[in-house]
């Protein structure tokens, strides 16, 4: 029931955060609220056509609330140049970065309103949720299938593995398509496992 509730927290969440690219952002706070497990509200996954991406500002935001995440107590506090201090989610993508969850580009910037293909966001999860690599004969086991696995970086193959196995993935004609932008349904559906304390 406790997972249940989280995965139906985390759809409230971010239905939440489709909105917050065309307005203000919420009060402070209200995102924590949204995603607490004592949460009653009754949603499931968006069943209308549109799905829309997420945005590399919104999806820090996401995993700052989803994994309750605090800045890095060492280390220097990396600066996007795209994201000033003004920015919406300027502090979360503060600590993504300072975390080494999220990087920047080779200019020094974040990209906050570019969407992120889905294989880097689901390596991006692992990482936040600290999940082990799979043992690289079952990642070639489980990959092998799908022609277009080889445009998956290296990095990046064992959290597809884990997501394919765990059926997370939606596949495209029988294909990963790995810059397919990641959406907020399999957004839930990645949340689900990865919040469910189904650590491999």
């Amino acid at each position: 029931m406790e997972r249940l509730i989280g995965a139906i927290s985390l759809t409230v969440l971010l239905v939440g955060l489709s909105a917050v690219a065309q307005v203000q952002p919420p009060p402070e706070g209200s995102l924590s609220k949204l995603i607490s497990p004592t949460s009653k509200t009754l949603l499931t996954l968006d069943k209308s056509p549109a799905d829309p991406p997420l945005s590399r500002a919104e999806f820090a935001q996401l995993l700052v609330q989803a994994f309750r995440l605090r800045p890095a107590s060492q280390g220097s506090q990396a600066q996007a140049g795209d994201v000033p201090a003004s920015h919406w989610a300027h502090s979360d993508v503060q600590i993504v970065l300072s975390r080494g969850i999220m990087s920047r580009d080779r200019q020094g910037n974040f990209r906050p309103h570019e969407s992120v293909p889905r294989t880097e966001a689901l390596a991006i999860l692992a990482k936040a949720q600290g999940k082990k690599p799979l043992p690289e004969s079952t990642v070639k086991a489980i990959l092998k299938r799908y022609p277009d696995s080889i445009q998956i970086p290296t990095a990046d193959r064992s959290a597809i593995a884990l997501s394919l196995q765990a059926g997370i993935l939606p596949l495209d004609s029988g294909r990963i398509a790995p810059h397919t932008p990641m959406t907020r349904n399999t957004m839930v559906r990645a949340l689900s496992l990865y919040k469910g304390g189904n650590k491999k």
